[in-house]
């Protein structure tokens, strides 16, 4: 497992899925919206992503998105991800 890989996955993520918007990151709040895929290391190695998102303040509909990362080896207990939230006006805070 390279963290520095996955910290610079995780980064490069979340920094695409603020480009989304609030009205586009709303629809990951339905599980089956979640989006899971495979990501390429830069030495060979793959990486499942998961991109989910649910109400941080669903009042006030602060949305909290949530990006986590491994390498599917089940001794990695403390894996790193990222979140933030996202306003309807699409002010973003971090996680």
């Amino acid at each position: 497992m390279d963290r520095d890989e996955m910290n610079a996955i995780l980064d490069t993520e979340s920094a695409a899925l603020r480009g989304r918007g609030y009205a586009g990151l709303c629809r990951l709040v339905e599980p089956e919206n979640a989006e899971i895929r495979l990501v390429p290391g830069r030495l060979g190695n793959c990486y499942n992503l998961e991109i989910f998102a649910l109400w941080d303040d669903e009042e006030r509909g602060l949305l909290r998105v949530r990006v986590n990362i491994d390498d599917g080896r089940w001794r990695n207990i403390f894996l790193p991800c990222r979140d933030f939230v996202i306003a309807p006006d699409g002010t973003v805070t971090p996680g």
